[in-house]
């Protein structure tokens, strides 16, 4: 009987400990779920403000080349040509702003459906990790159940026969 009790307490210790390791994974994976979504935020951000600079830098170079050409075109023939040029230019600037426009909305739609799909995501596997807690508590409990009912029985089986060779008090 202090044989059998022996190895229910090193089993029930042994599952504790691995409740414990279940437990200390589910906490480093929840931080490493934060991790990545911080990161990939920080990602995305920094990739949005990459492309706002390059735009721009593109159209100081552009305001830049259309005054530079001004400039340099006094003749009248000169200046119409370059003016015909410039309004080219613009109009083709007018079109990749158009287009760039175009793909910042398309990304921006795409942005957001990606970080609505990732909550989506975060928020089932919450929900997978809580029903899974949920089931490993309840396991636990009913089984300490089951142990606490099967030691009390085992007293009340084993105890008549011994009370005469135990110490006083032992078996409460």
């Amino acid at each position: 009987a202090a044989r059998l009790e022996r190895e229910n307490i090193i089993k029930l210790l042994q599952e504790q400990e691995y409740l414990e390791k279940n437990v200390q994974d589910d906490i480093a994976s929840k931080q490493k779920l934060e991790r990545v979504k911080i990161d990939t935020k920080e990602a995305l951000t920094n990739q949005m403000e990459m492309r706002k600079r390059v735009a721009r830098e593109q159209r100081e170079r552009e305001a830049q080349f259309r005054k530079e050409a001004c400039i340099v075109n006094i003749h009248i023939y000169t200046q119409y040509k370059a003016e015909a040029k410039i309004a080219a230019e613009e109009e083709k600037e007018r079109e990749k702003q158009r287009q760039l426009r175009e793909k910042k909305r398309q990304y921006s739609l795409e942005l957001r459906d990606q970080i609505a799909e990732n909550s989506r995501r975060r928020e089932q596997e919450r929900r997978l990790e809580e029903q899974r807690a949920r089931r490993v508590f309840d396991t636990d409990k009913a089984w300490r159940m089951e142990v606490a009912t099967e030691r009390e029985q085992i007293i009340k089986e084993h105890a008549p026969h011994l009370l005469g060779s135990l110490q006083p008090g032992l078996l409460r």
